[in-house]
């Protein structure tokens, strides 16, 4: 593939307060990407930090206490309302559970680095049986043992507000030594004892690690690692492999779709190759057709044409495996023919020979017109 661009984020990314929440921490899934769990600990108390029991009175597997797990259990970008949902009976005794979310697929964060838990806590009933977060803690993972231990927030209320809560005490935390990941967090729920039976129900959604990287500035960037398992993350890491995640190519919003038919060979300088209208989509303005072939306007033009244009084109395929690929920046001149579909000519400069091999005969190509 040729020019592999790697996803980046800014250094520092982290919530100083509430505002911060919304807008200075990255939509990143650092664990757990995928599902959630149905993992109630019993009771325990953390290793490091803030040394509190997380106490358990209930088997919280017995009924539906946590509900509308979302997958992913992460914000995206136009949709932060992922999370959980938590109800209890109707009934009026104290109940306090832990809930875990661990392992799965992440970038798996260095403790050394993070910064801040913070999450949305909304108060669904608002009645005196509406649950509470009591404490929080994350579950740190060493690479090189797979050692496990439990890191405590300065964290013990029974505050049921609806609110942003963000957490950034975490000296001790990024003081661990760099063999430690962040695997997960523990919640610690409870609903409070009341004098009738009520129904409370709340949600946690919004779920964000922040970072900061000593040293680093506003305009540094951060390498974001490949989102893997942790047993293949530790596999690479044991290997002295650091792998990258890769922006993924996609079509282009602004495109032609061709069927991919090469005259020629691409690989070579100045060599022509076409791409025949055998199908044909175009997310540009097209004109009337002709003899069932539309034609097809580039950028700044106002009709079909068959002269020859200047400029660079960004085409899209698959490879042999089904992946999509693209070849960017090939080409500074080509002819549109309405009857027949784009022709190529003088590559510039030649393009990548791992890129050229990757295109099949025959399959689709979209033409980004406007790249």
């Amino acid at each position: 593939m040729s020019n592999v661009k790697f996803k980046s984020v800014p250094a520092q990314a982290w919530a100083n307060n509430q505002s911060g929440h919304y807008y200075s921490t990255e939509l990143i899934p650092w664990f757990r990407a995928s599902g959630q769990p149905a993992d109630y600990p019993d009771t325990f108390t953390c290793d490091l930090g803030n040394k509190y029991t997380f106490s358990s009175n209930i088997d919280a597997s017995s009924y539906q206490y946590v509900y509308n797990k979302t997958d992913t259990f992460w914000p995206v970008e136009g949709d932060f309302d992922k999370g959980f949902s938590l109800q209890t009976p109707n009934s009026k005794d104290l109940l306090q559970f832990n809930y875990r979310i661990v392992g799965g697929k992440g970038h798996w964060m260095p403790a050394p680095i993070c910064r801040s838990v913070s999450f949305y806590w909304s108060n669904e009933t608002n009645n005196a049986r509406s649950w509470y977060i009591k404490h929080v803690a994350l579950v740190l993972k060493n690479w090189k043992t797979d050692e496990e231990k439990i890191w405590g927030f300065h964290m013990n209320i029974t505050n049921q507000t609806s609110r942003v809560i963000a957490l950034n005490s975490v000296n001790s935390l990024r003081s661990v030594g760099p063999d430690w990941f962040i695997y997960g967090v523990v919640f610690n729920l409870g609903a409070p004892a009341t004098s009738g039976s009520l129904i409370g129900k709340s949600k946690l959604v919004d779920f964000r690690l922040g970072y900061e990287c000593s040293g680093l500035t506003g305009t540094n960037k951060l390498i974001l690692p490949k989102q893997m398992t942790w047993g293949n993350f530790t596999n690479a890491m044991k290997a002295g492999q650091m792998k990258y995640e890769p922006i993924p190519v996609e079509i282009p919003k602004n495109h032609n779709r061709f069927k991919l038919n090469i005259k020629g060979s691409i690989a070579t300088e100045n060599r022509p190759f076409t791409f025949f209208y055998d199908t044909f989509d175009s997310g540009i303005p097209a004109g009337p057709d002709l003899d069932g072939k539309a034609t097809v306007y580039p950028p700044n033009t106002s009709s079909g044409f068959t002269s020859d244009v200047t400029g660079s084109i960004r085409f899209v395929t698959t490879d042999k495996y089904g992946n999509l690929v693209a070849v960017e920046n090939t080409v500074t001149y080509y002819t549109l023919n309405p009857q027949t579909g784009i022709r190529f000519y003088k590559h510039s400069p030649k393009p990548n020979q791992e890129a050229v091999d990757s295109l099949q005969e025959g399959a689709d190509v979209y033409v980004d017109l406007d790249y």
